[in-house]
């Protein structure tokens, strides 16, 4: 029993659990292939001139990072055409939504969260004591319509995701901008575009071009997805210099590793590499879609690297069959969808062998109903 006293809010906790390990699962069912289609990453890795780069610089891991990561924000700003004090650099999007929290939310403020969406939103308003209104989703998309509806005078925060995660979906641009409209210039809009290279609807919101107008916007971005960066843990926001010099304070010097910030600007760089991975993602989506078709599995059409799709039984049970065929998907009981699982678009080929074993699991399934029918 832990006798040292600590913070009450700590009770209300839950340990984030990630998608399983490629090594946990090869120890566990003592197999030697595995595919992990379960946390959204980039399946070729980073480009060839991020390796480069990396091996160009590992020599200089002995001394300190850039502590303001100045080098990739001029890259950033270059990118954006908006000044380099726009921006923050953070070990990943996860640390900057803690940044966020802990800049601008006290005890009882209210945060208004969408169901069925990113957990560290979640997680990080907890965190600082903050009075949490979920807002139900409408056919597996942000109803951002019924958002000024939750408004009080104790508003602080709204988070959005587009795409989101987990269901891949967006809101359009005039939602955005009738639901923009509605919001008081005190409240914060967090938006969280993780996904945002991937999509290729037209009447997306580009949310950069709301910054001249609304300085209570922050964008949040990644180099975890498209550009193959998770596991350095990169991610920046963009929003007016007076929020983003808030938030500053609250950060912990060096908080970028140099690695992480040298590979980064190489990244952003390669923009033919990213166009690479964005018409893979679309060919390996597309070839999930025709599959599930015939397979008549129902699926959320998604605009990121993800497809979610409905199972007939509890999802952790399909999550577990695909274990043991080598297979990591992200099972979404977690999310409140206890039928629904997530899978990563893959190469081609991991995304092929991930339907021949949910057919296989389908075959036995229906394989075991006919004998127990007899």
């Amino acid at each position: 029993m832990v006798k040292i006293g600590y913070r009450h809010i700590v009770d209300e906790l839950n340990t984030y659990i990630p998608g399983k390990p490629i090594e946990d699962v090869k120890k566990e069912f003592k197999i030697t292939e595995v595919i992990k289609l379960a946390s959204n990453e980039n399946p070729l890795g980073p480009s060839s001139k991020v390796i480069d780069s990396l091996k160009n610089h590992i020599s200089s891991v002995s001394l300190y990072p850039d502590g303001s990561c100045n080098c990739l924000r001029d890259n950033l700003a270059q990118t954006y055409n908006l000044p380099p004090e726009c921006f923050i650099i953070g070990n990943g999007s996860d640390e900057i939504l803690m940044l966020i929290a802990q800049t601008f939310i006290n005890p009882g403020d209210e945060v208004l969260i969408s169901s069925q969406t990113f957990s560290e939103y979640l997680f990080t308003s907890k965190c600082l004591e903050a009075s949490i209104k979920i807002i139900p989703q409408k056919d597996f998309r942000y109803d951002i319509a019924s958002f000024p509806r939750y408004l009080t005078e104790k508003t602080k925060v709204i988070y959005l995701c587009n795409p989101n995660n987990p269901t891949g979906t967006i809101y359009s641009k005039k939602d955005f901008d009738d639901f923009i409209a509605q919001i008081p210039a005190n409240v914060l809009i967090v938006i969280d575009e993780a996904y945002y290279e991937y999509v290729n609807k037209s009447d997306y919101p580009e949310s950069i071009n709301y910054l001249s107008t609304h300085n209570n916007v922050l964008i949040l971005r990644t180099f975890s997805k498209v550009y193959g960066l998770a596991g350095l843990r990169i991610g920046y926001a963009i929003g007016n210099k007076k929020l983003v010099d808030l938030i500053h304070k609250v950060r912990e010097p060096f908080n970028v590793n140099s690695l992480a910030q040298i590979a980064a600007i190489a990244a952003l760089k390669d923009q033919e590499y990213v166009q690479k991975i964005k018409l893979l993602n679309e060919q390996s989506r597309q070839y999930l879609y025709d599959q599930f078709d015939k397979l008549e599995i129902t699926y959320i059409e998604s605009e990121a690297n993800f497809v979610l799709f409905e199972v007939k039984e509890n999802a952790q049970d399909i999550f577990q069959k695909l274990l043991k065929k080598g297979i990591i998907v992200r099972p979404m009981n977690g999310f409140g969808l206890p039928n629904h699982v997530r899978v990563t678009t893959g190469t081609l080929e991991e995304t092929k062998e991930f339907i021949e074993k949910l057919k296989e699991i389908l075959t036995e399934k229906n394989v075991d109903a006919v004998m127990k029918s007899h």
